[in-house]
């Protein structure tokens, strides 16, 4: 079956995601396997921000918001809604400026993004924990499937992303 539109990718994310939550919650913390839930979810949390940023930044105001529950999130200054957020994060994502922080166990728990414009001062900070990343990727689903997203065409002559 073709992957039809962002919701459907949106849609096989969270179902992956909660998946791995749930095998990883069921897990003996010694068994065979080791899964990595935060892990997941950082990565869900990249490709859809960065995935879907172009209409999200074109179409931000008209993106229907009533009902969506976004996370507040501890900022340098003081704490925001991450919508008032999302373009600070997806340029600090995009320019790898973020490190994770890890529990007393090794898991991760947080993730820690910063903006330097000049290069050289960071003007913004954000702290982000697993579960705000998790309601955050909760609102990019419901976005687009008010939306209906439909999948990006490659801007080179001649390619399809299909």
């Amino acid at each position: 079956m073709m992957v039809k539109s962002r919701n459907d990718i949106l849609e096989r994310t969270m179902a992956n995601y909660k998946f791995i939550k749930q095998t990883e919650a069921s897990s003996p913390p010694d068994g065979p396997a080791k899964i990595y839930e935060a892990t997941q979810l950082v990565n869900s949390f990249l490709m859809t921000l960065l995935q879907n940023w172009d209409e999200l930044e074109q179409n931000w105001p008209h993106f229907p918001q009533a009902g969506l529950r976004w996370p507040s999130i501890k900022t340098s200054g003081s704490n925001h809604q991450a919508r008032q957020c999302i373009g600070k994060i997806r340029d600090a994502l995009a320019h790898g400026l973020f490190v994770f922080e890890g529990d007393q166990m090794g898991k991760i728990a947080a993730m820690h993004l910063w903006t330097c414009p000049d290069g050289k001062t960071v003007d913004w900070h954000a702290v982000i924990s697993i579960g705000e990343m998790e309601q955050m990727l909760k609102c990019f689903v419901e976005l687009a499937g008010a939306r209906n997203l439909p999948l990006p065409r490659a801007k080179r002559k001649g390619m399809l992303c299909h």
